[in-house]
């Protein structure tokens, strides 16, 4: 069931990965895909862009260990192929509701949430004892699954995340600050205004810096307790 509010148009776009194996996107025009049983089609707005997004792109999990470092990758069981649309954090509203919703707590119109884990089954054993990442037969956002760099995408009605109203879009989209990270971004000031735009809570001028005061600085600002993670 669609809304007459919401607008569905035949054919939308999409950023698919062209080559897998090197950083490359490529704008392709796709179909519009109709929601199946138990499924919703969501209008993204937002996509964040998480590291594994570069490291599914590069597929980092057809590299052997040792330089397959991070754990993630070893679980992630063979490279993607050409085509695959990529990301896994994105917010859009319910656009469409598919057969056999009615009971779903998503209706169209409410703006909802994509997270990595698209979909489980609910009913293998990690579903009913609680560990869906688990599942046996998990969908994963931008791998094997279409993920968010796209305007349109199908989610399975049960799994997506009702937004609150009082949390913006953009800031619902940053899987960073949904961990309760702080971001603080580090780059020159005249990019400043963008680095916020991508979600730093905190920004430090490089240019106003030495090597030993702009580490200072980042201890200063996360309550001298030094950063949890970083990325380059």
């Amino acid at each position: 069931m669609a809304s007459a509010d919401v607008e569905i148009p035949k054919q939308y776009k999409a950023a698919v990965y062209d080559a897998p194996g090197k950083i490359s996107t490529k704008i392709e025009t796709l179909d519009t895909p109709e929601p199946g049983p138990g499924e919703v089609l969501i209008k993204l707005t937002h996509s964040g862009v998480c590291h594994s997004d570069l490291g599914i792109m590069e597929n980092s999990v057809a590299t052997p260990p040792p330089l397959r470092a991070h754990p993630l990758w070893r679980a992630l069981p063979a490279p993607i192929q050409p085509g695959q649309i990529g990301g896994h954090e994105g917010v859009g509203v319910v656009a469409k509701m598919g057969p056999a919703t009615e009971r779903a707590v998503v209706k169209v119109g409410q703006r909802v949430g994509v997270k990595w884990v698209a979909g489980t089954c609910g009913s293998c054993p990690p579903c009913l004892e609680g560990h869906d990442a688990l599942c046996h037969t998990v969908k994963i956002s931008g791998y094997y699954t279409p993920g968010t760099f796209q305007q349109y995408v199908v989610s399975q009605a049960d799994y997506v995340t009702p937004i609150p109203d009082n949390l913006k879009s953009e800031d619902a989209a940053l899987a960073s600050r949904g961990m309760a990270m702080r971001v603080i971004g580090i780059d020159a000031g005249s990019k400043e205004k963008l680095v916020r735009e991508c979600g730093a809570g905190h920004f430090i001028d490089v240019t106003k810096h030495d090597d030993k005061s702009i580490g200072e600085e980042v201890v200063k600002t996360a309550d001298s307790l030094g950063a949890s993670a970083v990325i380059v």
